[in-house]
């Protein structure tokens, strides 16, 4: 649980990295700050309702955050591999 909460106070301080407009890829980075807000939103409801409906919608949540991260130049490499390891380490049937 205190994992978790880390882990949304740290992408929630991500949502104030901005992509600047003449990167390759502004599309996907603009996509980057409402990505994050659902991802803070849905692990938020996970850490305090830890129910298998809510362990699934936080997946999907940090699933569509590393789509559109792994495209975002402004996204470090350290970030994605830590969300990528607490995705692994998520066990919905525990919940």
């Amino acid at each position: 649980m205190k994992k978790l909460l880390s882990l949304v106070l740290f992408l929630g301080l991500i949502i104030s990295t901005g992509c600047s407009d003449d990167d390759e890829k502004v599309d996907t980075c603009g996509q980057l700050e409402a990505v994050t807000n659902a991802l803070v939103e849905t692990g938020l409801t996970y850490a305090f309702d830890p129910t298998v409906a809510n362990c699934q919608a936080y997946t999907e949540a940090l699933e569509e955050w590393l789509n559109v991260a792994r495209n975002c130049d402004q996204v470090d490499q350290t970030e994605i591999d830590e969300i990528e390891s607490d995705l692994e380490d998520l066990d919905c049937s525990a919940a």
